[in-house]
């Protein structure tokens, strides 16, 4: 995603999981188990060098748009909002996106400090494949 962040810290990305295609100690590419969506960002400390991964309650998840809020991270609680530019999904299976960065996504990010709100940023949202 674009850079977003404040104070040395950054948000680095987003991850969500609705899938699971290892189960049962084998891979079926074809007959993933359905999750209930599970969802988390990555705060980077920039001056520090680390990051730490932050869960966060996916509130609307569909074909064509995502709303995430993450309540407890060093930012402070976090809201993502985006359209999907590709409503495709499965992005690691479709050869177009192997071993490039693309944009899936436009958006909003709000962070909230002590129940005031930033001004809202808009933000490109990117799939890399394999991170």
């Amino acid at each position: 995603m674009d850079d977003v962040g404040d104070g040395g810290l950054r948000l680095e990305h987003f991850e969500v999981e609705t899938l699971e295609r290892f189960y049962d100690s084998t891979l079926h590419e074809n007959r993933p188990k359905v999750l209930t969506p599970r969802a988390w960002v990555v705060v980077r400390d920039v001056g520090r060098g680390s990051a730490s991964r932050h869960e966060c309650q996916p509130e609307i998840l569909r074909r064509d748009s995502l709303r995430l809020a993450c309540d407890q991270t060093p930012l402070g609680q976090i809201v993502i909002a985006v359209e999907l530019l590709d409503h495709r999904g499965r992005f690691w299976n479709l050869s177009d996106y192997d071993e490039q960065v693309r944009k899936i996504a436009t958006g909003e990010f709000r962070i909230m400090r002590s129940g005031t709100a930033s001004q809202g940023q808009r933000a490109s949202f990117y799939y890399t494949s394999g991170h």
